[in-house]
């Protein structure tokens, strides 16, 4: 249960950077960092979840554990595509057409 524990609260700090980033006037160069340590926390909690997955016998468990894990992907790959977004000025290029 301690690993499924330290895994969600990677999830959570994850999350917590993005508010974080979202809602405070920093540079772009530091919400750029912020996103890229979100990411690797997100990442860091895929193989703890993906070892106690492996532990459980219980096919719902495996399951609900799974949509997590699914979870933890896409917010990962969410941290990435917007870190890239903002490093290349995306967003300011879309606004101006």
């Amino acid at each position: 249960m301690g690993t499924a524990l330290l895994s969600l609260c990677f999830c959570a700090l994850s999350l917590a950077l993005a508010l974080f980033v979202g809602i405070s006037p920093i540079s772009d160069k530091t919400k750029i960092r912020f996103m890229y340590v979100g990411a690797a926390l997100s990442l860091m909690a895929v193989p703890m979840m993906i070892h106690y997955i492996t532990g459980l016998n219980d096919i719902v468990n495996e399951l609900r554990y799974q949509a997590v894990l699914v979870f933890i992907v896409v917010v990962c790959c969410y941290y990435f595509v917007i870190a890239n977004m903002v490093k290349y000025n995306v967003m300011k290029i879309f606004h101006q057409l």
